[in-house]
């Protein structure tokens, strides 16, 4: 756990770093965590792009899911494979994902949290034609980590199951939250891309009311 860290804040259930908590401006502290397992939670993300719109997260505080150690990307497979299949039967899909993955050393923070997240967008336009030639994307065929090799990325997974990827070159190449500016624009809320300024907390509610209460195990059982 990180102190400063608002996902790591809302993990531990602690009020005063987590950033959904006051983003809401509530009386009493209410932990919204849908679904957790022994490694992994999963968030309904601020900024929400529409309904059912969250984000998988490890527990512990590590800059991207490329740096996972081998249990907690064991687990962030099953858990991806689980979570679709419940966001697909409760706000349609087909399931568009997508990460922006901080470099395993240095200073910048690309994606404006650091803390590993996957953002899920259920029932969204195919943003693939607006984004294929933003940026000189790899076919994932791998192990992520093959891939970046401790650099920044980018990486987008279609609605149809296929992975792309794209490694920058050098810090800070990457704009921050590109893939919510695409998504955005396809959704016809181009202003509305970024989270801490249009937080769409109503969206994040219709989320976390379709989803029912919480917590609840996601692919394997909570620890005790």
């Amino acid at each position: 756990m990180r102190p400063e860290c608002c996902i790591c804040g809302q993990v531990a259930g602690d009020p005063d770093r987590d950033l959904l908590h006051r983003a809401r401006g509530a009386r009493t502290y209410e932990r919204w965590i849908p679904y957790e397992s022994a490694r992994l939670v999963v968030i309904p993300s601020i900024g929400a792009l529409v309904a059912g719109h969250v984000l998988l997260c490890p527990r512990r505080h590590v800059r991207s899911a490329a740096m996972l150690d081998h249990g907690e990307a064991t687990e962030m497979a099953l858990a991806e494979a689980s979570l679709q299949g419940i966001l697909a039967k409760r706000f349609g899909g087909p399931i568009q994902l997508f990460e922006h993955g901080d470099s395993a050393s240095g200073s910048h923070v690309g994606c404006s949290v650091e803390h590993a997240h996957l953002h899920f967008v259920p029932s969204a336009p195919d943003l693939w034609p607006s984004i294929a030639s933003d940026l000189p994307w790899t076919r994932l065929r791998g192990p992520l980590p093959d891939y970046v090799r401790g650099r920044e990325y980018i990486r987008y997974r279609r609605g149809d199951g296929v992975w792309f990827v794209y490694a920058a070159e050098r810090e800070a190449e990457l704009p921050s939250q590109l893939l919510r500016r695409r998504f955005a624009e396809a959704l016809g809320i181009a202003d509305e891309w970024n989270w801490r300024e249009s937080t769409r907390l109503d969206v994040t509610a219709r989320t976390m009311e379709r989803l029912g209460g919480g917590p609840r195990s996601i692919a394997v059982p909570v620890d005790g």
